[in-house]
């Protein structure tokens, strides 16, 4: 993992002072996983395992968190050959020696950057480890928390129904599941098993007709 500098602009920036505190930190270690480009794979579950290894932080949180700092303006979501990717916005590093480790934005591909903020500068590019790589392809499952491990099935049930969600469809769903339960996270658990038992597209009140209550996400 290379080094990284913060430097003075940081304090300055708006887009980074619109952010909550654990949003700001979340920032940084993203900036301590990305590759020489600002670029790094968007899966949830992987940025978790790699920004996250010895704390317990939800999916779901780190999902939202991802989709904010898009929304500011710090970093860009896209995607290649049908895999989803990120790129930190206006990087413009001085590296000692590129590495491009993820794919670019395909050309004609539209992608839009709101801020000028320029944050950190890698100060050494040591090579990746083996384990780091493994960690990188291979997330362990047993790292999950229960609420990550039930929303895989469920993903991976709409996937059998031939209904597999797209990354907007995900961030609504952990939406929904926030309204259903707020800050229950047991009892979101639940639902997301009902579902997944009852081959059902959405996420559902328990303990009510799925048919008059709830919401599904395409």
């Amino acid at each position: 993992m290379p080094n990284r500098v913060i430097r003075e602009g940081f304090l300055d920036s708006e887009k980074i002072n619109s952010l909550s505190d654990q949003e700001q930190i979340f920032y940084i270690r993203l900036l301590l996983v990305v590759d020489d480009y600002g670029r790094y794979d968007a899966r949830p579950e992987l940025i978790k395992s790699r920004c996250y290894p010895v704390t317990d932080k939800r999916q779901s949180i780190v999902s939202t968190m991802l989709t904010k700092l898009n929304k500011v303006g710090l970093l860009v979501l896209y995607n290649v050959d049908n895999k989803n990717y990120l790129e930190i916005c206006n990087y413009n590093q001085r590296l000692r020696q590129k590495r491009e480790k993820y794919p670019a934005p395909n050309i004609g591909v539209i992608v839009e950057c709101l801020t000028d903020d320029s944050n950190v500068r890698p100060e050494s590019n040591p090579i990746q480890s083996e384990s780091e790589k493994n960690i990188e392809t291979n997330p362990n499952p047993k790292e999950l928390n229960n609420f990550d491990i039930a929303f895989n099935d469920f993903r991976d049930m709409r996937k059998k129904i031939k209904k597999a969600m797209t990354p907007r469809a995900e961030e609504l769903i952990l939406i929904e599941l926030n309204k259903l339960a707020p800050e229950n996270e047991n009892e979101q658990i639940q639902i997301l098993n009902k579902s997944t038992m009852n081959d059902w597209q959405g996420v559902f009140p328990l303990n009510k007709d799925k048919k008059k209550v709830g919401i599904i996400y395409d």
